[in-house]
């Protein structure tokens, strides 16, 4: 009898314990959260462009008497790669 008594109260306490714990809990976690800085704006001036690493390399393909030929054309630096060859 005085086992379950016990058991009741001891049951209260926790519950009791467990709910302060949250509420102070919640209470501090206002004051400890970190202040995230905000991103300053830009004017556009300052602004980093983006440049590609990688050249933009294509085909070009002409006919002289009837024959396809074909060689590479690099787009960035608009210069030739390499020679004519038969397409």
């Amino acid at each position: 009898m005085k086992n379950k008594r016990f058991i009741k109260q001891g049951g209260r306490f926790v519950c009791i314990l467990a709910a302060s714990f949250l509420l102070s809990a919640q209470a501090f976690a206002g004051d400890a959260a970190p202040q995230i800085p905000q991103a300053e704006a830009r004017p556009a001036a300052e602004t980093v462009s983006i440049r590609p690493f990688a050249d933009d390399i294509r085909w070009r393909y002409k006919t002289v008497n009837g024959k396809a030929y074909k060689r590479k054309y690099n787009y960035t630096t608009s210069q030739w790669v390499g020679n004519w060859i038969p397409a």
